[in-house]
């Protein structure tokens, strides 16, 4: 071997590796099929748990800081005209609903 094979391709003769070379592989990151699951279920539900604050919380926050109405009896007001609307997936039909 020569010292340019040598210094290129290591001592052993292998090629070197890449600084950013990660020496974990994804399988033993998620190693076991319970870890993952649990991983997922953390995920979901954290998601969940961020829409929920949003919808809940957030939104009707703003709404109150601009409109000055309460913002849970306008929904319960309307909530006819929603539950028509998603129940018949048709705008024609809420009209009858959101007039009265």
């Amino acid at each position: 071997m020569t010292k340019r094979q040598t210094r290129v391709n290591g001592a052993d003769g292998c090629p070197p590796k890449a600084p950013h070379h990660h020496t974990t592989s994804a399988k033993a990151t998620w190693s076991h099929p319970i870890l993952a699951v649990a991983r997922q279920g953390i995920l979901i539900g954290g998601t969940l748990v961020n829409m929920a604050l949003r919808l809940f919380v957030v939104v009707p926050n703003i709404y109150f800081i601009i409109t000055r109405i309460k913002p849970y009896y306008t929904g319960f007001k309307n909530a006819a005209a929603w539950i028509t609307a998603w129940g018949s997936t048709s705008s024609a039909i809420t009209l009858s609903v959101t007039l009265r």
